[in-house]
């Protein structure tokens, strides 16, 4: 779990137990500034976008990797937030104020990015949160677009869903997503002026590939707060 108050990684078993933290707020190899995003892949390593720079872990902690520095360029990055990883152990982060999307192998080495600023299919206004699902498609919550896109894993947009008005699949400010085995995919609106649910509440939003239509869970409509 990434504790962005107190800039550190905490780790729990499946009962909520705690188990172990490591990290404080720095600069330095093993520190962090506010973490957010946080991925582990198929061999239990972990890794942690924090401020301008990928962080990877084993699981007590030690550090096996560390790649980034400030900037636009490759392998640069200006505040990323999220992070995932598809079955092939790729690595994917949402670069906030560069607004894009880049993919590293396993190892920190650059493959590509996409995006740039804008509201067109393939562009982002501050992309925060991103999943990968089972088929390695891409999803990512492109904030002040009130939008998930969804992509391909060269990275070729394939569609997109919300808006700022629609009733139930709007995402007023899409802060994060994440998807599960059946590709249903939750999105968590943040927007504190939305009538419809808390602050910060959760959207189920069901995603059907096959037909490419989007519809809401119905027990999440059901149970929406009001």
């Amino acid at each position: 779990m990434a504790d962005y108050g107190n800039h550190r990684i905490q780790e729990f078993n499946k009962h909520g137990k705690f188990q172990a933290t490591w990290g404080d707020q720095g600069g330095r190899d093993g520190q962090f500034y506010s973490p957010l995003g946080i991925a582990i892949d198929s061999y239990n390593n972990i890794y942690v976008p924090s401020y301008t720079h990928i962080q990877k872990f084993d699981t007590k902690g030690n550090l096996l990797e560390k790649w980034g520095n400030w900037g636009s360029k490759n392998m640069q990055f200006d505040d990323p937030k999220g992070i995932a990883v598809d079955s092939h152990g790729n690595i994917y982060v949402t670069d906030e104020y560069n607004h894009r999307i880049q993919k590293f192998s396993e190892e920190g080495y650059f493959i590509t990015s996409w995006g740039t600023y804008g509201d067109a299919y393939g562009k982002f206004k501050h992309p925060y949160g991103i999943a990968v699902d089972s088929s390695n498609n891409i999803y990512v919550a492109d904030e002040y677009n009130h939008r998930i896109q969804k992509f391909n894993e060269k990275g070729i947009f394939e569609t997109e869903w919300g808006s700022f008005i629609d009733m139930y699949s709007e995402h007023m400010l899409t802060h994060n997503v994440n998807t599960d085995s059946h590709s249903i995919t939750y999105a968590v609106d943040k927007d504190k002026w939305n009538h419809f649910a808390n602050k910060h509440n959760i959207r189920q939003i069901l995603h059907n590939i096959l037909e490419d239509q989007e519809t809401i869970d119905s027990h999440a409509k059901k149970n929406m707060p009001y």
